[in-house]
């Protein structure tokens, strides 16, 4: 049984400027575990409930704690049940769930190691960057940090020599005024050459007033591989054709499923989509995060963990992709801390 002793929260700044809620949880034992929840720029309709950082404290001190108090739980699942029971915002009740998972090591690794391939972001637009770049991410398929890391500076190291800026968006990625989408892609291809694979998140439904995307050329004409929320959120019937009409192509859900098991299998069994994103602060517990990614194993399709857009300098979302045996990560450029700390979480772990 685990016993709690105590459970204290704050407010801290996000990776924005903002506030979000940390929490930190100590048994009877004496171990201890700290965790902050991070949020999206661009949302989701079918996101789990957040509050403001200050009311997620409140909720938390003075809801969660009194309930959770000198009580004992048999594991994670057992206390997340309880924790489901509050009317509290997710962003509460998760971080929460994850300073129990910490201290009490809910999340265990495979004894052997497999890790995720990295999706690096290269460049960004949209809401997270440029205007003049309709697209969200263009990323670069990386097998490696290390391999990730030399092709972000590569990408660097041209945009500096062709006089570009070299500031970057939201999370990482490079954001020079003046480029439209396809010569992102043309920059891409021309320095990482024509093998080298390129996912996009085009975050469709955060596409105002802009013309229809032509997947089927863009495929054709640059080695994308994935293609991250191409359709609205609420669009079925357009994901379902995508799918079919691209089925060498990743086509990965992410708003339309928003981490959400039956969401998911829905889409799975309705074959809109191959890949499945799983951001943990969608839902409101870890439970309900790992049922999300059992479904989605379970149907055959493809894990994808990321990180969001006000993140934070917590680097769970690099063990979590470990523990689960993700098949990708999406950590950002390598730029701004709260990026590099997930990256170097994966060299930690890889080097333990």
């Amino acid at each position: 049984m685990i016993k709690i002793a105590s459970l204290a929260a704050r407010e801290i700044f996000d990776s924005q400027g903002g506030k979000t809620i940390e929490a930190e949880l100590f048994l009877a034992d004496g171990k201890s575990g700290r965790a902050s929840v991070p949020a999206g720029i661009s949302t989701g309709q079918w996101e789990a409930r957040k509050v403001s950082a200050d009311q997620a404290v409140r909720e938390t001190q003075g809801i969660i704690y009194p309930v959770i108090s000198k009580r004992e739980f048999i594991g994670q699942e057992d206390f997340d049940k309880e924790l489901e029971n509050f009317p509290c915002g997710a962003n509460a009740t998760l971080a929460v769930s994850l300073a129990f998972s910490r201290a009490a090591s809910t999340l265990s690794y495979p004894q052997e190691l497999v890790f995720p391939k990295l999706m690096v972001l290269l460049f960004e637009g949209a809401k997270h960057g440029s205007k003049n770049l309709t697209i969200q991410e263009f990323l670069y398929i990386a097998e490696t940090v290390e391999q990730g890391q030399e092709a972000y500076q590569k990408i660097k190291d041209y945009l500096r020599n062709s006089n570009y800026p070299t500031t970057v968006g939201a999370e990482g990625g490079f954001s020079p005024p003046g480029l439209n989408d396809e010569q992102v892609l043309e920059i891409i291809t021309k320095v990482l050459g024509k093998n080298s694979r390129i996912a996009l998140d085009i975050a469709e439904s955060s596409r105002e007033n802009q013309p229809p995307l032509d997947y089927e050329r863009l495929v054709k004409d640059f080695p994308i591989i994935s293609l991250e929320d191409p359709c609205l959120d609420d669009d079925w019937d357009s994901w379902i054709r995508l799918t079919a009409s691209l089925p060498d192509t990743m086509i990965v859900v992410d708003d339309l499923t928003a981490t959400n098991a039956e969401r998911i299998k829905k889409a799975a069994e309705l074959k809109a989509g191959n890949a499945a994103v799983i951001k943990p602060d969608q839902r409101s517990t870890l439970t309900r995060v790992l049922e999300a990614v059992k479904v989605a194993k379970n149907c055959g399709l493809k894990t994808v963990v990321s990180h969001r857009g006000q993140d934070t300098n917590d680097p769970f979302a690099a063990d979590f992709a470990v523990a689960i045996g993700a098949d990708y990560v999406k950590f950002g450029g390598f730029a701004r801390g709260e990026r590099i700390a997930k990256y170097n979480r994966l060299l930690e772990l890889k080097n333990a």
